[in-house]
């Protein structure tokens, strides 16, 4: 495969988890396991000027991530997540609002990743305050050619309808789950009463790429341009901690995808690395490419969500 430069922006936080706290964020997550999937990556944050901002670094170094687009936030804490797991592990987040990632900056470094990059992902938690926001739209319009991948993550309190219109504006590939196509639906008017109606209606309203609809334990509903449909099964697996797992998926997504793979296999891959990352506690956990390649050989329990592979 071609090597890429993939840029992210947004949270870089600590998961407060019960087992322990493990160095997370959508946005990183994803950049790390661009990294770990050998393309070139750029974390675009900020931490506190504290100890957690510290350890932070650390751990950021540690996992082999760039740390050149990392900024110092003297006023504002490291930001942080509570979450709790309930009995079937499924997480509970308490999210920790008016901390450093809230404050990045288009610094010099930030404005010259953004144009060497093939891809940016932004999502929408760090939008939640207009100094982040207004930096991520000055990356974004600086961006030029390069693929604008909007991973919606909607949490709680952390959103507004005009910063999601707005994301979606500049977007070329949306990746959401099922619950989130729902609730954008509700939320901006968009006509359909199936998912792969959602899909469709998604991508004409603006002229996406590709839309993709995770499906949990149950795969990916995905479309793109050209109209084709692909759903793809998830894989049965032990699971451990699914922390990370949507993001880990849109990573092997998106390194197919810029390598020009068809539809099919960046869903495959996608579902792959997100159903690896499952069985593993927190986020970034190390998982080589032979180690997809070698899961998908093996692998032969799916989870088929009917209603998709009608």
């Amino acid at each position: 495969m071609n090597v890429k430069m993939i840029a992210a922006f947004g949270e870089v936080l600590w998961d407060l988890l019960p087992s322990g706290q493990q160095l997370g964020g959508a946005p990183f997550n994803f950049c790390y396991r661009i990294h770990s999937l050998g393309m070139n990556s750029a974390m675009i944050s900020r931490l506190g000027r504290d100890g957690r901002g510290e350890a932070a670094h650390q751990r950021i170094t540690e996992l082999g991530v760039s740390d050149a687009y990392m900024q110092w936030d003297n006023d504002h804490p490291t930001g942080t997540v509570d979450i709790t797991l309930d009995e079937l592990n499924q997480p509970d987040y308490t999210i920790i609002t008016n901390v450093a990632y809230d404050y990045i900056q288009p610094t010099a470094a930030a404005l010259q990743v953004v144009k060497q990059s093939d891809c940016i992902c932004f999502g929408s938690l760090a939008q939640r305050n207009p100094a982040s926001r207004e930096t991520l739209m000055t990356l974004l319009e600086a961006a030029g050619d390069a693929v604008k991948l909007f991973d919606v993550n909607l949490r709680n309190d952390c959103y507004s309808t005009e910063t999601i219109a707005a994301s979606l504006q500049y977007a070329q590939i949306i990746k959401l789950n099922n619950d989130e196509a729902w609730m954008l639906r509700d939320m901006l008017d968009i006509e359909g009463d199936s998912l792969p109606a959602l899909a469709k209606a998604m991508m004409e309203r603006w002229s996406l790429q590709a839309c993709l609809i995770t499906l949990g334990d149950q795969g990916v509903y995905a479309r793109n341009q050209s109209g084709e449909c692909v759903y793809e099964a998830g894989f049965k697996v032990d699971l451990i901690d699914p922390c990370g797992s949507g993001d880990a998926f849109t990573a092997a997504f998106m390194v197919k995808w810029l390598n020009h793979a068809p539809l099919k296999e960046c869903c495959l891959w996608g579902n792959a690395l997100g159903a690896m990352v499952a069985t593993q506690p927190g986020a970034t956990t190390p998982i080589a490419p032979e180690e997809i390649e070698a899961f998908l050989k093996g692998a032969s329990q799916r989870i088929v969500d009917a209603s998709m592979d009608a």
